[in-house]
């Protein structure tokens, strides 16, 4: 293969991994705006006709403990592991075990376009 030959080729990679990347971000934002129409939809008939929302707690990773959150909303997985807030942001609900020393309640990171996650915060009381 001569020089010319591996440059074209690189370049011509280069390019299918561009376009591969955008297709991909474009499907992923399709995706969310299709995620984001279901959780309004969600939302608007949940606050007609219920369930009401509940306070949401984060469970560590082993599952033994919960804490209490500032959140309020509903558990879309029956583990709990998995919410969407009043508001519709949506949280990944698991943390590491924090020591009874230390942590007991848990404060919600600032929602990101993809997706939240919550935080241990090391002031409040832990609960069961």
């Amino acid at each position: 293969m001569s020089d010319t030959d591996a440059a074209r080729w690189r370049a011509e990679r280069r390019e299918a991994a561009h376009a591969h990347a955008e297709a991909l971000r474009q499907r992923r934002e399709s995706e969310s705006a299709l995620a984001r129409a279901m959780i309004t939809e969600f939302l608007a008939h949940a606050r007609a006709h219920g369930p009401q929302p509940e306070p949401l707690r984060v469970r560590t990773y082993d599952g033994r403990a919960r804490y209490r959150t500032p959140l309020h909303g509903w558990y879309l997985r029956f583990d709990e592991t998995v919410a969407i807030d009043t508001d519709g942001e949506f949280y990944v609900l698991r943390t590491p075990r924090v020591s009874s020393a230390g942590c007991a309640a848990c404060a919600p990171s600032r929602p990101t376009r993809r997706s939240s996650s919550v935080r241990v915060a090391r002031t409040a009381s832990r609960s069961t």
